[in-house]
């Protein structure tokens, strides 16, 4: 444990995001009442958005090989990736295995066989990651923001304040984590 907290900036970005949440919340409320619109967070997307921010501000660091948000995601996405496979591998080779063994064995044969393509996949993808690269950019932090977005569809039911409130204060997280690590210098700051 001591080794991943010698990664730099891990404690600043982590403590700054935790802090800096409050501005966040101040403007983007203050930017939708200027518009005249009446929108006041309830716990649920203060929470999250609380949660997106926070993770967004340590989340570039994904790519850093002992970084802690690397492990974490990897934990996160595993799940993610093999159902989706699991998804194909029962819809197009369920039938043909279960003509060998019983259904709850084939079942455990393809989800087995999920498990490892989802494992692998998310090395090669890891492996290929470069520090401060790709993650590192505001493409990342748009592209971060995007995903809340979409993903919480139908968690929010389309409600479009609540997206907006979630995936910005996502992507704010990020640019935290890159103004941090450009000491603030904008001009610094990689597009993709």
């Amino acid at each position: 444990m001591r080794r991943c907290l010698k990664i730099p900036g891990l404690t600043t970005h982590l403590n700054t995001g935790i802090f800096l949440y409050p501005a966040y919340y101040f403007v983007f409320i203050s930017i939708i009442r200027a518009w005249g619109i009446d929108y006041t967070p309830g716990a649920v997307d203060l929470v999250i958005s609380y949660l997106a921010f926070i993770v967004g501000s340590d989340l570039p660091d994904i790519d850093h090989k002992d970084a802690p948000m690397r492990f974490f995601a990897q934990v996160l996405l595993l799940p993610l990736i093999f159902t989706k496979i699991l998804d194909l591998l029962v819809k197009h080779l369920f039938r043909y295995v279960a003509i060998f063994m019983p259904d709850h064995l084939a079942f455990t044969v393809l989800l087995t066989l999920a498990v490892a393509i989802a494992f692998l996949i998310l090395k090669s993808i890891t492996a290929l990651m470069k520090h401060r690269g790709f993650f590192h950019s505001i493409s990342f932090a748009l592209i971060y923001g995007a995903l809340l977005y979409f993903f919480g569809t139908s968690l929010l039911h389309n409600h479009l304040l609540r997206l907006l409130f979630i995936s910005i204060g996502g992507t704010c997280g990020v640019i935290v984590h890159l103004l941090l690590d450009t000491r603030g210098k904008v001009w610094k700051m990689k597009l993709w």
